[in-house]
């Protein structure tokens, strides 16, 4: 194998994602790429660790791969399936894209409205036992990737989607 060139990285990086909260694209650093960490690992700790997370999309290929990223930055995914049989669950909140809910289409596809309505009527609870589960958008998981640390849902009002907090 060749030596490392930190030159040439510097020259051929993309970027990691454009940052809500500063307006620029993030590139990644030399020193993750030299000896690759996971987003937010270079603080000892994952993005999302912790975290119980459910993603419910419309396609289920790209369910799928959301699903790995988040397991890769650390989350646990309780799978869309378990939401929708109507089991009791423990999850910190649902992913759901926003672009797939009204204004954007003309309904919810029911594949999102079901685990949307099992977590609206109480049937969740999160992992501190509360029965107040936020829907949140995808953003809010790519922007902490992004920004490698894991950004409060209120952070921005294009996050949150529900909340029986709001």
């Amino acid at each position: 194998t060749l030596p490392y060139d930190s030159e040439l990285f510097k020259a051929m990086r993309l970027p990691v994602g454009l940052s809500i909260k500063s307006g620029l694209y993030h590139l990644q650093k030399a020193r993750h790429a030299k000896r690759w960490c996971r987003p937010g690992q270079e603080n000892g700790k994952l993005v999302f660790k912790g975290l119980k997370l459910a993603v419910a999309l419309e396609n289920n290929k790209f369910e799928s791969q959301w699903e790995d990223v988040l397991r890769a930055a650390g989350a646990t995914i309780v799978k869309s399936s378990t939401l929708k049989s109507g089991k009791k669950c423990h999850l910190d909140a649902l992913l759901v894209d926003r672009n797939s809910l009204p204004p954007h289409s003309t309904a919810v596809p029911s594949s999102i409205s079901r685990c949307m309505n099992f977590v609206k009527n109480g049937n969740a609870k999160t992992t501190a036992g509360i029965a107040k589960i936020p829907i949140i958008d995808l953003s809010w998981a790519l922007q902490c990737i992004v920004e490698r640390e894991r950004l409060p849902w209120d952070t921005d009002e294009r996050y949150i989607l529900y909340s029986d907090a709001s």
